[in-house]
């Protein structure tokens, strides 16, 4: 299973733009690209089991990230 596969895309796309399929799985706007990615690091952080990584891992990890502005 992809962490993709965990998303409601209508949801979020109503969240988002007010419009149930202006974002969906295969196609997301520009305009939304660094919040949905943005998400799916946070929901890949979650599906990991964090507890056997080290301190160094995680700070690597989270170093990685990019935050939406």
């Amino acid at each position: 299973m992809q962490i993709e596969d965990l998303i409601n895309w209508k949801k979020l796309s109503e969240n988002l733009s007010g419009n149930s399929t202006s974002v969906r799985k295969k196609q997301i706007p520009k305009k939304y690209e660094i919040r949905i990615n943005y998400l799916i690091q946070l929901l890949e952080i979650w599906d990991k089991d964090i507890d056997v990584w080290t301190q160094k891992e995680v700070q690597d990890w989270l170093k990685n990230i990019k935050f939406p502005q």
